[in-house]
Formats: C-alpha cells, structure tokens, sequence
C-alpha cells in the first residue's frame, strides 16, 4: 500500500477547492517539501499544475472553465484604475495596506467599470469577499469582517495582467511591423 504524506486528503482537498496554501498555514511545509511527489501526483491525477513558491502554493490547469479567476482579475483591475484615477500607487496599496469595506464599495459603486463589477459579482460584495477569504486571497483583519489586506497570492494576479499587456503590446507591435512591410519595395 502506498504511504502519502501528512494531511494528504486535506491538501488534496484544499488545493482542489482553489485554495491558495499559504506559507504560515501547516500544510505549506508538507507540500513544499514533497513538491515533486505533489506536482507528479496533481499532474496525473488530475492534469493540474501544482506551482510552488516561497510563500503559498496553488493549483494551474489550461482545461479550467471556473470564472472565479477571472472575476478576480476584473475586481483588481477595476480597483487599481480607481487607486490610479486618484494618483495613488495601487500596487504598493494592494500589496501593503489594510482595506475598508465601505472604502472598497464606494471605490466601486462610482467606478466607470461598475456595470462589469455588478455582473461579474452578482452576489453583493459582501459575499464575493467572503470567497476571497476562503481561497485565502484575503484575510480579514477584524471580527466583523470590515476590513481586510490581500495576502501574496494576489501577485498571481498581477502577473497574470502583467502578462495579458505583454501579449497585446507584442500582437501591435507585430501587426504594426506587418503594416509598414507592405510599403516595403521588393
């Protein structure tokens, strides 16, 4: 029979829910020292990239058809253009600051993406941040739940948009160079 390491469902299980494995949390240490049997095991299993890094871990998969990612990304997105908007250096905030709730909702409900934010977060903010805390994106800094920090695992999502403009500079970069080249005498 084969032996699995510690706590083997609940790491199973916590890294199938979405859960971003932090650092500070007990598992983390399993999974990062069993790394290669994690990822060999999450890949056959499941076909699933395990990654790995110094401060939490998480599972990848190219076939993924849950939108809560991409809800996640539209939520940063719309929050750093109105950090922006008001001079202030959203990644330093994201990656630094404690959030108000109201702060949040307010920065929301006047955002020029508040029709994209109410329909990508039908349930109310409330409960969206609530699933934010239970993948460990966020954790809550008070009882009452009013105000909260992002945790690392949002630079997952800052360099998942870091990577989208990338791409989309590279695409007009090349659709320009392929523009000025019909000019071109041959």
């Amino acid at each position: 029979m084969q032996q699995y390491p510690e706590n083997h469902q609940e790491i199973v299980r916590e890294l199938l829910e979405g859960k971003f494995i932090l650092y500070n949390h007990p598992l983390f240490v399993i999974i990062y020292n069993n790394a290669l049997y994690y990822k060999d095991f999450f890949s056959f299993s499941f076909g699933y990239n395990l990654i790995v890094r110094n401060d939490f871990v998480y599972l990848t998969s190219k076939e993924s058809k849950e939108k809560l990612s991409r809800n996640i990304v539209i939520f940063l997105s719309a929050l750093c253009y109105e950090l922006n908007e008001e001079g202030r250096n959203f990644k330093l905030l994201i990656e630094n600051s404690i959030f108000d709730y109201d702060e949040i909702y307010n920065y929301l409900q006047k955002s020029t993406f508040k029709e994209t934010i109410e329909s990508i977060i039908k349930e109310d903010l409330d409960k969206f941040l609530n699933r934010l805390n239970r993948i460990n994106l966020i954790e809550f800094t008070d009882s009452n739940k009013h105000k909260f920090k992002f945790t690392n695992a949002v630079q997952v999502f800052f360099e998942y948009a870091s990577e989208l403009a990338k791409r989309k500079i590279m695409e007009q970069n090349k659709n320009e160079d392929s523009d000025q080249s019909k000019y071109i005498p041959k």
